[in-house]
């Protein structure tokens, strides 16, 4: 009886208690700071009136579209599971804009918070300001001591961060654990983490980065050793995004388990890093790449199209795409990479077990395959159509190249530099300085279709199917685990010798 008592006492209690409702808040040119911000025609007017509120889960945030404001935007408050935070905008016409200003710093900064929706808002940097970090909108974990999750930002436009290029942190997207190496780091993390259909144009130095400092056990080196227990971020997407015109780095992941990055767009990147014109001064890194993973397990990278990416005389790199030091089972596939001043794909050291297949790469130059690991760790380049077009190339191979089509036209030159590779059933044509030692080449001409690019992908794929006389047709290497399908979705058969390139013209029976 006294149980049922109590019970009832709670139901009362329960039933008695308000419930707090989520609530929208305005902000509009034409608004008050004195008003309650509920309704568009009670709007505030400033940022630093948002920047005043505690924002409860399950509020939105909304800037009127086409209003302009000038300086920082702090919004304070964590949502919580199945009730997001969103930032975003109400009402017809253009984006609205927030812009820094004057000064340094950080357009939007969340620190410590998560559970947050931000879509529909176009920020600028102001006037630039090339020794500062200039950044668009950053979620920044400090002493969280916890996972902080659900990150969305969406649909933003970012442009004009005209800060330093020797800082990450000038980037147009960043979410991270402060520091490398940290204390904090073992405590606090990222998951659930998605950035997708965002524009980012001329920033100072990078267009996306997720960087938490950890490595798969195991993997780490003694020459970027992080501390053990450190949390790495999971469940990354980083899709559809359009970044160009950068100082730098694209798309960076440090430290995640199975990041996906996919069907992306990337032009013009790594313009100023590595300038002789800018001295090097202590930590500044000058090497920097289009998209690229480090201390991954699991990522892949899928469907990207890079192009035009710059190589200064200072930064050793300047490629398309990178496994770096600790990435760990890692793919690239099904990307289209074209006439980037690096090459198409480097390696480092400490990488292992990583495969790139199923990709074309047109125009690129320099060190097209910059491969400087060693054979045991057991990377593997198959698959791949390679039609270089100018420059003199050359290929770096410590590790596994196999069914690949390496064609040279023009003024080219390639060659192979250094042995210690693993070189399988590829095809060679055009002016080669030093073959490979291959052993099963195909010294012809592979008979593309119409090896040009075309108006679209889809057309230079087609321009890229071997003919149906190619000396390519089925003479690769049975990979085991070819992955499905080719660069074109046509369907793979395991156990069947595949076509040498990216595109597998003959149907498997």
């Amino acid at each position: 009886m006294k149980s049922q008592k109590i019970l009832l006492l709670l139901v009362v209690l329960i039933a008695q208690t308000p419930l707090i409702n989520a609530a929208d808040y305005h902000v509009s040119p034409g608004g008050s700071d004195q008003a309650d911000g509920l309704t568009p025609t009670t709007a505030w007017r400033s940022l630093s009136r948002v920047n005043e509120t505690i924002y409860q889960p399950g509020d939105r945030l909304l800037f009127q579209s086409g209003g302009r404001w000038s300086g920082k935007l702090r919004p304070q408050g964590s949502g919580v599971q199945d009730k997001p935070i969103r930032l975003g905008r109400y009402g017809a016409g253009p984006l609205p804009r927030i812009e820094m200003g004057e000064g340094g710093g950080v357009v939007i900064r969340f620190e410590n918070q998560d559970f947050w929706e931000v879509s529909e808002l176009e920020i600028r940097g102001g006037s630039a300001r090339p020794d500062a970090v200039v950044g668009g909108i950053h979620f920044v974990a400090t002493n969280a001591g916890r996972i902080l999750r659900h990150i969305v930002v969406r649909d933003c436009v970012i442009h004009g961060l005209g800060g330093s290029f020797k800082e990450y942190e000038s980037c147009g997207i960043w979410v991270g654990v402060e520091g490398w190496n940290k204390e904090h780091g073992l405590k606090t993390t990222f998951e659930w983490v998605r950035i997708e259909n965002n524009r980012i144009r001329n920033t100072g130095r990078c267009g996306i980065l997720v960087w938490t400092c950890s490595a798969p056990a195991g993997q780490t080196d003694g020459n970027h050793m992080f501390r053990e227990g450190l949390l790495p971020s999971q469940h990354v997407t980083i899709r559809r995004n359009r970044i160009e015109d950068l100082g730098g780095d694209a798309i960076l992941v440090l430290g995640s388990v199975k990041p996906l990055i996919e069907s992306n767009t990337v032009r013009r990147t790594c313009l100023r890093t590595g300038d002789p014109a800018f001295p090097v001064h202590t930590g500044y890194n000058p090497h920097s790449a289009a998209v690229w993973l480090h201390s991954c397990l699991e990522g892949v990278m899928q469907f990207n199209e890079v192009t035009h990416t710059a190589k200064q005389q200072g930064n050793n790199d300047g490629m398309a795409f990178d496994f770096d030091f600790n990435c760990k089972s890692c793919l690239l596939q099904y990307n289209v990479s074209r006439e980037n001043a690096g090459g198409f794909l480097l390696i480092m050291q400490s990488a292992r077990d990583n495969i790139a297949r199923y990709n074309l790469s047109i125009g690129d130059r320099d060190h097209l395959l910059y491969l400087v690991g060693k054979l045991e760790e057991n990377n593997l380049v198959c698959n791949n159509t390679f039609h270089i077009t100018e420059g003199s190339g050359y290929i770096i191979p410590r590790a596994k190249i196999w069914n690949n089509v390496f064609h040279v036209t023009g003024e080219a030159t390639m060659e192979e530099r250094e042995g210690n590779g693993d070189f399988r059933n590829n095809a060679y044509h055009g002016n080669w300085k030093n073959l490979p030692g291959d052993s099963s080449p195909v010294l012809a001409d592979p008979m593309f279709v119409n090896p040009v690019p075309g108006w679209d992908l889809a057309t230079t794929f087609r321009n890229y199917m071997l003919h149906p006389g190619s000396p390519c047709r089925a003479k690769g290497v049975v990979i085991p685990d070819p992955g499905g399908r080719d660069l074109m979705g046509n369907p793979l058969k395991p156990g069947t010798p595949p076509d040498l390139g990216a595109i597998q013209s003959r149907s498997p029976n």
